[in-house]
């Protein structure tokens, strides 16, 4: 890093930052783009290193060049060629014509040539990846998805990519080749004419249904030649799709594609014709392939025939029926805001008591489900006993300052993270390798595919049916919450600012099914469902999703993500509330996981990282109105302070932002958020910081403490004993 001058920050996302540097000696620029390590798989490390491996190798004027590459502890950092803009920067005056389409096609076609030639797939073509020079030349970047074939691999089967861009085989969940990109290139080039992607919408159900059964709406204002290339190329069937070599050879192109030396070609590029006995084995490995891959997995085949399952429902349903009908809950089953499986859930009160009386034309199976449902929202609320916070902190008999931790601190290794093991046992290793090797879909994939699609606006009718069904599904069969793929799809509305409370509650309580207490005959494989959960970030997304709903409700700063002190929790309302709770309590339950430490190493990341520390704070208010959101905040902290003491200043960022009212949380009338606020000032004292420890050490808190040692509830003498032993300690030393 000391060759390198770093000059302004020119990106930032989920997958790290850029920064725009100059060499100290040669003076030449070059981006910087440093990828964090934390919260990242093993997995995910090595798809990164593969990555660059793939990038070092490639020479082509419209590929950018890496430079190098080297680690850090806490990061990977790529030294990359600087490259002024995007393609986007073409669209600013509006729509491209048709020549200077062609030299964008031009140019791409030659960076995908010399790919395909050496067997690689890039697998994410779309704008952001498409970079433009001040020159006017286009640079092909982010191989993040990228694959090399060896030369006995034809097809392949994992959903990479982003749906807008996507080829409808990948779309299907069929197996798939390079004709896949070739798709992408040719919604690019539709885009650069038209303004917008071949098929557009803001709702992924409905895109994948576009793409799959919709024909692509043609200008009229294409000469023939460039419209018989993007028809070519916006071929759904991949076999008839226009591809290599015929592909070099269309009119439109005026033969201005680069190709590259003859002599550097390898053995068997992607861009020559199969010979016969290579067809056969390839249409052989695709069947093969296709009867391997389960229907469980095809996640996004599943949540269209949801989809059209639930409007076959809604159009068979009268097409008015009385007020007075609607008016009560049974009435209401044909309403879009009331599902027959799992009752009202955003009036789910009334709909408990009401569900007794229903008629009996009702189905006689929704009091059962609507009971089941009931079980599941009480994760949000475990018995006391079950939270960590709550356990005895002090071992009859022991000293005060030596006492023995209800649950041991865990070790700590020179970078933070917990040193338990991450090895898998055979038996586990052999689940994950038959499941692996039917399909392999991305969970971080699935996610970021439905981003782009979820950052304008949102179908929150559709995404609640897919929650139902979903929900159903590992209701019957937890296995499904395994999958990482469905995961990150089922998350990736807490990522969006127009999400429902209702869908939100609905994502945390899908979530939370495996710790529910449902009565099964099957076992559950708890740490398949846990390494899906890290793996797709579940964590922090559940947190991020906290912050927006108060940015939303409570005055927000968006540009510093900061919360009007002014307001108070009158703002947020019961649905909100509601929702919050569900996502506090299944965040508590996950970085209390006694089998790994990866949730509670993310949690801390990511309130640092999502800037998260002032919405936390914020939720300490609604105590008196939903006083077990509360209690898991408590729970948390105390968790954080027990067992991660390298981060404790996550704890101050979150009780410093404004004067805490320790007093208000010790006085309030619900026993538990007593209890878990004396055990959090107990460590606040032991392991917190100078200004922690002054916090908990309030003349006025203090006095409360003592106060609380003749609670009328024993968990709250307990818990008082603890912090007052603490506290008194410190005076005895200070010789107060």
């Amino acid at each position: 890093m000391e060759e390198y001058e770093v000059l302004e920050k020119i990106g930032e996302g989920s997958f790290g930052r850029v920064y725009k540097a100059r060499h100290r000696h040669l003076r030449g620029l070059v981006a910087l783009k440093f990828i964090p390590k934390i919260g990242r798989t093993e997995t995910e490390l090595q798809s990164l290193r593969h990555e660059f491996e793939i990038q070092k190798g490639l020479r082509h004027p419209n590929i950018v060049h890496v430079l190098g590459a080297f680690e850090t502890f806490k990061e990977l950092v790529v030294i990359t060629e600087y490259v002024e803009s995007d393609l986007y920067k073409l669209l600013e005056d509006g729509t491209l014509c048709e020549d200077k389409m062609r030299m964008v096609a031009c140019q791409l076609l030659s960076a995908l040539y010399y790919l395909h030639t050496d067997r690689i797939l890039h697998r994410d073509i779309k704008p952001q990846n498409i970079l433009l020079t001040c020159d006017g030349i286009i640079k092909l970047c982010d191989f993040g998805f990228a694959r090399s074939m060896d030369l006995n691999t034809y097809v392949l089967t994992s959903v990479k990519g982003t749906p807008l861009y996507m080829a409808p085989e990948i779309i299907e969940e069929k197996p798939y080749d390079h004709n896949a990109d070739l798709w992408s290139l040719g919604c690019i080039l539709y885009e650069l004419l038209v303004g917008s992607p071949p098929f557009c919408t803001t709702s992924l159900l409905q895109l994948i249904r576009k793409i799959r059964y919709e024909t692509v709406p043609w200008p009229t204002n294409l000469s023939p030649g460039c419209l018989n290339l993007l028809q070519g190329l916006l071929e759904k069937d991949p076999r008839r799709r226009l591809s290599w070599p015929h592909l070099l050879e269309h009119p439109f192109l005026e033969n201005k594609v680069l190709l590259p030396p003859e002599k550097l070609r390898p053995q068997l590029p992607l861009t020559t014709a199969l010979t016969a006995s290579q067809e056969l084995a390839k249409e052989i490995q695709r069947q093969d392939l296709s009867q391997r891959m389960p229907f469980k997995n095809k996640v996004f085949t599943r949540a269209l025939q949801r989809l059209e399952e639930y409007e076959r429902r809604r159009n068979s349903a009268p097409v008015s029926q009385p007020k007075q009908a609607i008016a009560h809950p049974a009435a209401a089953f044909h309403s879009t805001q009331f599902n027959p499986a799992f009752g009202d859930w955003t009036r789910r009160q009334s709909a408990v008591t009401d569900i007794h009386h229903l008629p009996p034309a009702m189905d006689p199976r929704i009091s059962e489900r609507q009971q089941l449902l009931e079980k599941i929202l009480e994760t949000t609320r475990w018995r006391t006993k079950q939270n960590v916070a709550d356990i005895d902190p002090l071992d009859a008999g022991t000293n005060p300052y030596n006492f023995i931790l209800s649950e041991k601190a865990l070790p700590i290794s020179p970078r933070g993270q917990s040193t338990i093991p991450e090895t898998v046992s055979p038996s586990q290793e052999a689940k994950i390798e038959a499941k692996e090797t039917t399909v392999e879909v991305n969970a971080a994939t699935a996610a970021a595919a439905a981003g782009p699609l979820l950052s304008k606006s949102l179908e929150n009718e559709e995404w609640e049916e897919f929650l139902d069904g979903t929900l159903s599904d590992a209701i019957e069969n937890p296995q499904t919450l395994e999958q990482r793929d469905l995961i990150a799809v089922v998350v990736a509305p807490l990522r969006n600012v127009n999400a429902s409370p209702s869908l939100v509650e609905r994502i945390a309580t899908l979530l939370a099914v495996p710790w529910a207490g449902i009565d099964r005959e099957d076992t559950v494989d708890e740490e398949l469902i846990v390494r899906a959960y890290a793996d797709t970030r579940v964590v922090p997304n559940l947190l991020y999703a906290c912050k927006v709903m108060i940015q939303r409700r409570s005055g927000d700063n968006r540009s510093t993500g900061s919360i009007d002190s002014k307001k108070t929790d009158a703002e947020l309302t019961a649905d909100d509330l509601q929702s919050l709770e569900m996502l506090l309590g299944l965040m508590a339950r996950l970085v209390h996981l006694r089998t790994t430490a990866e949730f509670i190493n993310q949690f801390c990341d990511a309130v640092c990282v999502l800037d998260c520390a002032a919405a936390i704070h914020h939720l300490l208010s609604v105590d008196r109105r939903k006083a077990h959101a509360v209690g898991h905040i408590l729970a948390i902290l105390s968790h954080v302070l027990r067992t991660r003491a390298e981060n404790v200043s996550v704890v101050q960022d979150i009780l410093t932002q404004r004067d805490t009212n320790l007093v208000r949380l010790l006085s309030n009338r619900n026993p538990m958020i007593r209890s878990r606020c004396c055990t959090l000032i107990g460590y606040l004292s032991l392991r917190g910081t100078d200004k922690l420890k002054e916090l908990g050490r309030q003349p006025v808190v203090v006095e409360r403490v003592e106060q609380l040692l003749a609670d009328s509830d024993p968990r709250v003498r307990q818990s008082a004993t603890f912090a007052y032993r603490l506290l008194s300690g410190h005076k005895n030393r200070t010789g107060n």
